[in-house]
């Protein structure tokens, strides 16, 4: 039996230019339009087929005109309304599905707690790929690059899908012109460099983790970091194999029918390579730098060999959501500030590079010391 849409708060709610995507996508051609009004489009494969497409969707008898071109995509295509709808109002995104296999979800349901794991870090995943199109970097903290925030703010997450366990990302990307300008093809959008970067860069994780065995070692993936690789994406990669018990994890990507690419992506991360995924994250995590970073906190311990010269001073501050002893070493002058602050219970403010060391954080070359004007900060607020 056959679904046929008939509801037509649904119906208008398709966009024209969705539509118009789809139908070039697909081998549709333009034979006719009336400025401003609609369209009219025929397809080679079938001489009676014939769509009209009005200009905006507030026209009176929108809905039925999707009505009826659903009708005619579904004999021209032989699939289901249902189908074709959800392709319409796709057409305007990159859709990524990320497949958990596992055989507690052959049935395409997964636990509760489960399925929250997979939702985050399929978003972490994708918040990775924005930060790696921006700039890439072994290790990306909390404060993500402002225009990575702005992607995932207007990226979405669609319907899961049948096939084991399967969730969908949308993410957005403009049309690509049909007509150029005088200066050449246009660059591709923020949106879609993202998606690519995704791509990019899990396929590079697959094969780094797939050589570890191999070379003896994990420099693949730090060669791989230029390709988009870093700690965010192996961890969340690591946490969506575990959260399921997943035998393996899928990742395709259908390109945009409004910029459409020459064929879709799909990867497959094997269960296998979960070891190698959290050990390189681990190894990206010790020996990454925190550049030009502001800590805060009350001094813990003052230490110099005189009474005069600089010293070291131990300062309890939040890094990264978390309460650490960062050492900084102090000129004199610097050295009797600490002084002064550690005796009136006063906070100091240090800005420079923080590195683990064995167990210790240290921040080297800074640039500010200066004691906190604000008396009841929270340090681990």
């Amino acid at each position: 039996m056959k679904a046929t849409v008939r509801d037509a708060g649904i119906l208008a709610k398709v966009n024209p230019a969705n539509v118009i995507a789809y139908l070039r996508s697909k081998g549709w051609t333009k034979r006719s339009d009336q400025s401003g009004r609609f369209s009219v489009w025929q397809i080679k494969s079938n001489d009676d087929a014939e769509i009209i497409i009005p200009v905006k969707s507030t026209a009176p008898d929108f809905p039925q005109l999707v009505a009826g071109l659903l009708q005619e995509l579904e004999t021209v295509e032989q699939r289901s309304q249902l189908d074709i709808l959800r392709d319409l109002f796709n057409s305007g995104f990159d859709v990524i599905r990320i497949a958990s296999e596992s055989p507690s979800s052959a049935e395409g349901t997964i636990r509760v707690d489960e399925g929250l794991q997979i939702f985050e870090n399929a978003r972490e995943m994708l918040l990775a790929s924005a930060c790696a199109a921006v700039q890439p970097r072994a290790v990306f903290h909390s404060r993500k690059p402002p225009q990575a925030i702005d992607y995932l703010n207007k990226a979405r997450f669609g319907q899961t899908e049948v096939g084991s366990f399967v969730i969908t990302l949308l993410s957005p990307v403009s049309p690509n012109p049909q007509i150029h300008d005088l200066f050449g093809e246009p660059e591709d959008p923020f949106e879609r460099v993202v998606t690519t970067r995704l791509v990019q860069s899990v396929g590079s994780m697959i094969s780094a983790a797939e050589d570890v065995p191999v070379i003896g070692g994990y420099k693949g993936f730090q060669d791989s970091v230029k390709n988009g690789v870093s700690a965010n994406l192996c961890e969340a990669a690591a946490a969506l194999l575990k959260a399921n018990d997943a035998s393996s994890l899928s990742l395709s990507v259908a390109w945009a029918l409004n910029r459409p690419q020459p064929a879709a992506a799909r990867l497959v991360i094997p269960q296998a390579v979960l070891g190698q995924l959290e050990e390189a994250a681990r190894i990206f995590r010790a020996h990454d730098t925190l550049e030009g970073y502001s800590v805060e906190g009350p001094i813990v311990k003052l230490e110099r060999l005189t009474d005069h010269g600089p010293g070291q001073v131990v300062v309890l501050a939040n890094v990264e959501g978390q309460a650490r002893r960062v050492s900084v070493a102090l000129e004199k002058e610097e050295y009797e500030k600490a002084v002064e602050a550690h005796r009136n219970y006063r906070p100091v403010r240090v800005v420079g590079n923080v590195a683990k060391e064995n167990r210790s954080f240290v921040l080297k070359n800074h640039t500010t010391f200066e004691i906190s004007t604000d008396i009841e900060r929270d340090v681990f607020g």
